[in-house]
């Protein structure tokens, strides 16, 4: 196939098509009887996958479902093009979604359309969030069940949603297409709201950016004490002097800058259009707002796992430091995501300074994808999926616009708890309290909850003293998760009063839960917000002192409309404009950058290169700043690349040799290893055994100290190995010339519970002796009992 456009290349229809499973690298399932969230595809649902370097790609339809007995669920999948079938079970589904390797083929759309998030445009992207508010309104007032409401629902959510945020209502039937299209695109939601690009002929008084400048207009002036639409007419005009506003002034302004749009009528009706309680709220705080107008949430009870998860921040007491360079780190948080139904632990995150959302999306996706245990060995965790409803506190970035942004476009219902409201979440509550006493309190060097506290620690065990580093903390906490959802609670039963294991109603509850259907990895970088211009300099783009390298930067580089950044001036004329490209940055990963293809509406998946691969592989990003941070206050300099970055790191580690010392690091990992062998044995004793009926398998040998180990293999008659000539008649021994002769094996043999007579020295009694003559004393036999009684009475 010939390319016609430049970057044509990209195009996934014009990478080579993969006939065979075996050329795409699926990943392996764990195996086993797992539970797992299932997959929500019908027969003839098609999709691609992606091989593990993206250099191939295989078209796919499902064919069927099937229960395997002893394997769980299998989806039979045809490749299109070979018609060779492959299996795939839920949790390697999941695993290439993880890995942006899982493409659905959605609805068609006409026209220019954006296949990722991350490259919508910034008036595409106002128009879609808009588009979304009114989907998600509709689906509310039809209390969220997934399918097209009516066009009464419609009707009455739109208008109540144009008048709270002051705009038109739309039509009917343009609502009723945006949800079909979010109901059936969940793999990218916004993405799927973009409208095609057409000329149309539809004539409106205001644009978006308009009418969003108005709308904080009219917010700051209900924020003020006695605010009037006079004061949101004189912010509005403060914003038009703004400028990143030259558009909007332009469109509200005549040619000698006279405030012609919007009217005063407008103002006053988008100032009566608030509703009361958000009148209160901007001007009179959150409780006064509760309290005028009585708004409670009531506490919902899950029937399935998955349906309700809480999540909530707590700091870790202990101090870490980087495993790598030694500097220390210092207390870090931790993210919890705790499933109500089950009360199992489905993911969480180690951050460092205030919670952000960086530090939401790393635990959001760790909850929501499989977890990666082989270096757990003895332990697991199949506890992953996507929540229908996700409970948060009221921290200002949980309930900020970009985290309902975030929850819409993922397909997760976001609800806040109001203050004073603290019953709504007491089990998560409870939960970190237990966690704090169970295993952060424990830890090497822990800091305790209070000054109070830590004097009362043993000083031998130097409290607050860093002795961990960030590996040893992830390998705890795993162990904690692992033996808390193997373990029963109270409050999980069919009362209240009652305990119960989370992995077990997990695994029971789990096939009730609403299946899902795939997202798209690039909505997680779209929602970290850490967005750059980038040039490509000889196929290469630095960011932040990390180098990315790719062949296809370096033919994007030579596109006829691009300008190369080192021909963009040679001294003499004035220096060109570089072209730019914009990419975007997961912050859990630095290693991979997703760059915009703005032609193709999509992106590029590039990966660190060299040395710096080996730094910047799955470091996340605020490890790195607080890398760079180290270096500045040391050096007194800005880091010039990261050679000298890791060199001046590494003085750390002679800096740090009194830590060390004290932090006694074998001791640290036989504590460790201790904690990890008794949440392994405490899980594995606790587990219920079933016992044999079989006559058979009754009649042989059972090892009780391990009973899940195979029996071994014996000898029979049956055995075609089985040679009766090779059993001697009789045992045979050595004599003192060192010849095999009958005999006795066990003659001179010593018994074992025989003592061998000691010479206790002249003068020594014989009272202090064990009373029997010729063998141990057992200290479980009654004479022994009974002596050590008498021996007590007369020390009386």
């Amino acid at each position: 196939m010939s390319i016609q456009r430049h970057s044509d290349f990209l195009k996934r229809e014009n990478l080579p098509i993969a006939l065979s499973a075996s050329e795409l690298g699926i990943p392996r399932d764990t195996g086993g009887q797992c539970a797992v969230q299932g997959y929500d595809f019908v027969s003839g649902f098609r999709f691609s996958i992606l091989s593990e370097l993206k250099t191939k790609i295989a078209p796919f339809q499902v064919v069927s479902f099937d229960e395997h007995e002893g394997l769980g669920g299998r989806f039979t999948v045809q490749n299109v093009v070979s018609n060779n079938l492959t299996h795939l079970s839920n949790e390697q589904i999941s695993l290439l979604e993880q890995q942006g390797r899982f493409i659905p083929q959605e609805l068609l759309r006409k026209g220019k359309t954006v296949e990722s998030v991350t490259a919508l445009e910034p008036e595409d992207e106002d128009v879609a969030k808009r588009k979304l508010a009114f989907v998600m309104a509709a689906l509310e007032e039809n209390d969220w069940v997934l399918d097209v409401p009516s066009k009464s629902v419609i009707q009455r959510s739109a208008g109540r949603l144009a008048a709270k945020i002051g705009c038109r209502t739309p039509d009917y039937r343009q609502v009723q297409g945006d949800v079909e299209r979010y109901l059936e695109a969940p793999f990218d939601r916004l993405a799927a709201l973009v409208p095609a690009k057409s000329s149309g002929n539809r004539i409106r008084k205001y644009s978006d950016r308009f009418e969003w400048v108005l709308r904080v207009a009219v917010e700051y002036a209900w924020k003020q004490p006695k605010g009037t639409w006079k004061k949101a007419k004189e912010h509005f005009a403060n914003l038009l002097l703004l400028p990143e506003n030259a558009d909007v002034r332009r469109e509200a302004t005549d040619d000698a800058d006279n405030l012609i749009h919007p009217s005063d009528r407008t103002i006053q009706r988008r100032m009566r259009g608030v509703d009361h309680f958000t009148r209160d709220l901007l001007r009179k705080g959150p409780e006064a707002a509760l309290r005028i107008h009585g708004v409670k949430i009531p506490q919902t009870l899950p029937s399935a796992p998955l349906d309700i998860v809480e999540m909530d921040y707590t700091q870790v007491d202990a101090i870490v430091f980087d495993s790598r360079y030694g500097f220390i780190y210092g207390r870090p948080w931790i993210a919890w995501f705790r499933d109500r139904m089950s009360g199992a632990i489905l993911g969480y995150a180690v951050f460092f300074g205030k919670p952000n959302m960086e530090a939401f999306l790393l635990g959001l996706t760790h909850a929501i994808y499989p977890k990666d245990m082989r270096q757990y060995p003895g332990l697991s965790w199949p506890m992953y999926g996507v929540p229908t409803v996700l409970v948060v506190d009221c921290d200002p970035h949980l309930v900020s616009d970009d985290m309902h942004q975030v929850c819409h476009q993922l397909g997760i219902i976001l609800r806040e708890l109001r203050p004073g409201e603290p019953n709504t979440k007491g089990a998560m509550e409870r939960f970190i309290r237990t966690t704090n006493d169970a295993l952060f309190h424990n830890l090497p060097g822990s800091t305790q909850s209070n000054p109070t506290r830590r004097k009362e620690v043993d000083p031998e065990q130097e409290a607050a003293v860093p002795k961990l580093t960030m590996d040893e903390l992830d390998s705890y906490i795993v162990a904690f998760a692992h033996e808390y959802n193997h373990t029963s609670h109270a409050g999980l039963g069919v009362l209240r009063t009652l305990k119960e294991v989370p992995a077990k109603l997990w695994e029971n509850g789990i096939k009730d839960a609403r299946q899902r259907r795939p997202i798209s990895p690039e909505n997680f970088a779209h929602a970290s917000g850490d967005c750059h211009w980038v040039a490509i300099n000889q196929g290469k783009i630095v960011l932040e002192k990390v180098t990315y390298y790719d062949a296809s930067l370096a033919v994007l580089a030579t596109n006829p409309q691009a300008t190369p950044p080192d021909k963009s001036g040679d001294g003499r004329k004035p220096r060109t404009t570089v072209t730019r490209y914009k990419a975007w940055r997961r912050a859990s990963d630095i290693g991979r950058l997703s760059v915009v293809v703005p032609e193709l509406g999509r992106t590029i998946i590039v990966e660190a290169h060299g040395d710096d691969r080996r730094y910047a592989m799955g470091l996340r990003l605020s490890q790195h700043r607080l890398a760079m941070a180290e270096f500045r206050k040391n050096e007194k300099r800005p880091v010039t690349n990261l050679s000298e970055l890791e060199a001046a790191l590494g003085k750390h580690l002679g800096n740090l040799k009194t830590i060390y010392e004290h932090r006694k690091k074998h001791g640290t990992a036989e504590k460790f290893a201790s904690f990890f062998r008794s949440v392994s044995r405490k899980i594995s004793h606790s587990e219920v055994v079933d016992v044999v009926e079989s006559e058979a398998a009754s009649a042989e040998e059972y090892n009780y100290a391990e009973p899940y180990a195979p029996n071994p293999v014996t000898r029979q008659p049956s055995d075609p190995q089985y040679n009766p000539d090779d059993t001697p008649d009789s045992i045979l021994i050595r004599d003192e010339d060192g010849r095999l002769v009958p005999g006795d094996a066990l003659r001179g043999m010593v018994p074992h519970y025989e003592v061998p007579e000691a010479d206790y020295g002249p003068g020594t009694s014989n009272q202090n002796l064990p009373l029997t003559a010729g063998a141990y004393e057992d200290l479980d036999s009654i004479d022994h009992l009974l002596g050590e009684q008498e021996n007590q009475e007369d020390d009386e």
